[in-house]
């Protein structure tokens, strides 16, 4: 199984009226079709290192390779067609449009990908209704639930049929009813051959995982039970 994204001495620093070093010299190989939960306090870098993982950041040292590809030697638009059509993101944050409805919101990475609006439709309207959400599916953010725009947000993720699957804290603001609907939602990501990270306090999603490591303290260490 190739390897889909690898990290290679990732470090990352923050500059202000001190420096801050988030991580140090990080060595991560996430396979194909592998699903990896990283867990870990507050303030570790967890959603830092995602960001870096999704090509929304990049390290102060060290290489990144995306399907095999040095984002070193991206541009800018190549960085954006790996974002919009390898990779699907979900944030505890859901960053729904509040001016469109949960279709079209469901529907937006395959119309920035220039999908055909009526068989996009179609294929959203179908997941909609595969996940219980066919009755929302005219109804603004507004008007749904929590646990209903973190499910419309998944959804969205799941557009373009990425690749890759990255998700931070995807059930950070949700009941244990709504929590495990996200998991059932992200265990049909992982049948369906989907690369699955998860950053996240809750212990409940290391059911998905082949793989669970901690960060801490600057660096990534088999997890061995506790987050403190």
């Amino acid at each position: 199984m190739n390897n889909i994204i690898s990290l290679k001495k990732v470090t990352k620093v923050y500059d202000g009226t001190s420096e801050v070093r988030v991580f140090s010299e990080l060595d991560l190989e996430i396979r194909e079709g592998e699903s990896l939960v990283i867990l870990g306090p507050s303030g570790s870098g967890k959603t830092t290192l995602l960001n870096i993982m999704g090509l929304l950041d990049e390290p102060t040292d060290g290489d990144v390779f995306f399907m095999g590809e040095n984002t070193k030697d991206m541009n800018g638009p190549r960085r954006a067609f790996f974002r919009n059509s390898r990779i699907g993101f979900i944030f505890q944050s859901h960053y729904l449009f509040p001016e469109f409805t949960a279709l079209e919101n469901a529907m937006l990475p395959g119309l920035v990908s220039g999908k055909k609006r009526k068989e996009l439709g179609k294929r959203t309207s179908s997941l909609l209704e595969t996940f219980g959400l066919a009755d929302r599916a005219g109804h603004y953010p507004w008007q749904l639930s929590g646990g209903e725009q973190q499910r419309v947000a998944l959804l969205r993720a799941f557009c373009n049929n990425p690749g890759v699957l990255l998700c931070d804290e995807p059930t950070g603001d949700l009941d244990r009813e709504n929590s495990l609907k996200v998991l059932e939602m992200l265990r049909r990501a992982k049948e369906r051959g989907m690369t699955l990270v998860v950053v996240t306090h809750n212990m409940l999603l290391t059911e998905l995982a082949e793989k669970t490591i901690l960060l801490k303290n600057g660096t990534l260490e088999a997890y061995s039970g506790g987050l403190s």
